[in-house]
């Protein structure tokens, strides 16, 4: 049974027959050294592989930041979380930089609501009326002081 577990790659079922060989005294049987070196070597490769997803993402998090990818850096995000590297200083700077491009996001959005706006507006009876205007000024503001916010973090 440990073969075939061991064939298999089955870790978990290795480690249990091992254990039960060592218990019997075989620590040294042919099938145990084979199983431990097989287990060894799927834990090297476990690693390697969890360093290339984390060279990966953070390649990912910088080609995002260079480009201002929001969907990039968002797709990045998830596999942060998954990785566990939260606490990386590039992935905080991406977490920033991703929040500062969600809120441009918004901000165009808002922009694009009142304009569609005014336009509608102008081609009714009544026109343009001043609350069209109050809210093209609201949004413009808006996009300033969001501006202005970004400039000042940049420049700090």
């Amino acid at each position: 049974q440990l073969e075939k577990a061991t064939n298999k790659k089955d870790i978990p079922r290795m480690q249990e027959f091992m254990r039960a060989l060592v218990a019997l005294g075989q620590s040294e049987h042919p099938m145990v050294k084979k199983a431990e070196k097989t287990a060894k070597m799927r834990k090297e490769e476990e690693t390697a592989a969890r360093k290339n997803r984390i060279h990966d993402t953070l390649k990912m998090i910088r080609e995002g930041m260079r480009e201002r990818n929001l969907q990039l850096l968002t797709h990045a995000q998830t596999k942060v979380f998954e990785l566990g590297l939260e606490a990386d200083e590039t992935v905080k700077s991406a977490s920033v930089l991703r929040e500062d491009l969600e809120s441009e996001v918004d901000i165009v959005a808002k922009l694009k609501v009142v304009c569609d706006s005014i336009k509608l507006s102008q081609n009714t009876a009544d026109g343009l009326e001043e609350n069209d205007l109050r809210n093209l000024e609201t949004a413009i503001s808006e996009a300033e002081a969001r501006a202005k916010g970004i400039k000042d973090t940049v420049d700090k």
